[in-house]
């Protein structure tokens, strides 16, 4: 039996999604946490977050820092790339 292009396309990215995971917890779990966390261990502190509820703050502080940086970085090109133009 051969599967439809659609869930071929959808077993390849899950299957995809499944070997980041196990590579992400195999190279988390064999080398310093400096470097790299386990996807475990991540998961587990990204639960703590978000029952404490600390998560929504830090999203916002966050998503307020990229803001700040991207509106700088606007400001700054928009007016060069104009000049240069």
């Amino acid at each position: 039996m051969r599967l439809p292009a659609a869930w071929k396309h959808l077993l390849t990215y899950a299957a995809s999604l499944l070997a980041g995971a196990v590579l992400w917890e195999a190279v988390g779990r064999n080398t310093p946490e400096a470097f790299m966390v386990p996807l475990s261990a991540t998961l587990v502190r990204l639960g703590a977050l978000a029952r404490s509820g600390e998560l929504l703050a830090l999203i916002t502080d966050s998503l307020t820092l990229f803001g700040t940086g991207f509106a700088i970085a606007f400001a700054v090109a928009v007016p060069l790339g104009l000049l240069i133009a």
